[in-house]
């Protein structure tokens, strides 16, 4: 079969997807692993080529330096995520050079755990590739405060922060609803002294959907209710354990937030 490799595009979320859909199916070793490490890499870069592009093993060959940066990159992110580590399983098993140059890893105890209790459906790092690319389309329409702040809540999910993750994905719907005020009454400076006060969120809220529909203000009251308990709770003394679920939850309602405030922007801005 003929194949080209501009029919092979790979993401590094699709890599780290395709990683991580090792992990928790748990083929035989022996198809997946070599020499002493758990997952050496060219196995998975020439599998994931197969199902690509459904060609013979013997094919895939030639592709794999064109897969193999985004698998090295998904790989690395893994490992900071701490849920991989270079090296072979144990002491004195074999290692090699090519191994040890970026192609062999073994799964961490936290890999281990995090596998073992990941549920069916769980998000992947597709997934949450896809919620940063939509949240950083509304940067125009927002203001710089919310980008930033977006940003920082996807970073701190990748790097396992989940409280610190809800955090800003509260910080960032307050973004959300100052930028809002602010199209709607082009007073910028009045806006943040009023939302600064005490109770200036709330009136920040009434001040945008008051006067609107019970549909408009009881879906941006719902977006916004399961945000604003995360970002009080971060910022007290209370302890509070938050989930890598949670902080899921946090990013898709950040992101739906974003995308109803947008497809609703003129009516919520003009009275």
């Amino acid at each position: 079969m003929s194949t080209n490799l501009a029919n092979l595009s790979v993401s590094e979320d699709e890599a780290s997807s395709y990683i991580i859909g090792w992990l928790r199916s748990k083929p035989s070793a022996s198809g997946w692993a070599q020499y002493g490490y758990e997952i050496y890499l060219p196995n998975l870069m020439r599998s994931f080529v197969v199902q690509r592009l459904a060609c013979q093993e013997h094919e895939a060959d030639r592709h794999l330096g064109g897969v193999s940066p985004p698998f090295y990159a998904a790989a690395w992110e893994l490992c900071r995520r701490g849920i991989l580590r270079p090296g072979i399983r144990r002491y004195r098993e074999q290692s090699t050079e090519e191994g040890n140059a970026g192609n062999g890893y073994s799964v961490t105890p936290r890999g281990h755990k995090w596998v073992s209790e990941a549920k069916d459906g769980e998000c992947t790092p597709a997934e949450v590739g896809q919620i940063a690319a939509i949240l950083a389309k509304s940067e125009r329409l927002f203001d710089r405060d919310y980008h930033f702040r977006a940003k920082e809540a996807v970073r701190c999910y990748r790097a396992n922060c989940f409280l610190a993750c809800c955090a800003m994905c509260g910080a960032a719907a307050e973004s959300i609803l100052v930028a809002a005020c602010v199209a709607k009454s082009s007073d910028r400076e009045a806006i943040i002294k009023e939302y600064s006060a005490a109770g200036g969120r709330g009136r920040m809220e009434n001040r945008l959907v008051g006067s609107k529909g019970k549909v408009i203000q009881e879906s941006l009251r719902a977006y916004l209710g399961l945000l604003k308990y995360w970002r009080d709770a971060s910022a007290h003394y209370d302890t509070v354990e938050i989930t890598e679920d949670e902080a899921f939850v946090a990013l898709l309602t950040l992101m739906r937030l974003s995308i109803f405030v947008t497809d609703n922007w003129d009516t919520l801005i003009h009275d």
